[in-house]
């Protein structure tokens, strides 16, 4: 699932932990969204995609025993800096685009390490769902 938050209104600021609260299968991302702090964050960004792990991958992710800073990391990459949604992505130039993730911004990030190269490969196909999770989240 990827989460694309647009610019709120100054009266309708989005609260991730609330966004996700309506997800079960993605609880523990959310959980540790939180105890790594990177809620505050993300919630004063205006314009955000979020790639979310479920709560498998996030077992997995856990079993490596990470310290709480380097899993701060892991998980920050998973917050790109801009709004994708199916225009954005089906613009892409030449079928790859670099975007910026908030471990990027974090100065922790050496080099180009905390971008991600967005790569056009059956993207519709994944858009699909993440347009059906959209819709059940505003609902």
């Amino acid at each position: 699932m990827s989460l694309s938050v647009s610019p709120p209104s100054t009266s309708d600021a989005h609260n991730i932990t609330r966004i996700f609260a309506k997800f079960s299968e993605f609880s523990t991302f959310n959980h540790y969204l939180t105890v790594t702090q990177l809620v505050p964050e993300i919630n004063r960004r205006e314009t955000i995609t979020i790639c979310t792990v479920d709560n498998v991958g996030m077992a997995d992710l856990l079993s490596k025993h990470l310290t709480l800073g380097a899993l701060k990391n892991v998980l920050s990459l998973h917050v790109l800096l801009d709004y994708f949604d199916a225009k954005k992505l089906r613009d892409i130039t030449d079928g790859t685009a670099l975007a910026a993730t908030m471990f990027q911004v974090t100065g922790s990030a050496p080099g180009s390490s905390g971008f991600i190269n967005i790569t056009d490969l059956k993207i519709w196909k994944i858009w699909g769902r993440i347009e059906r999770w959209k819709r059940k989240m505003l609902n």
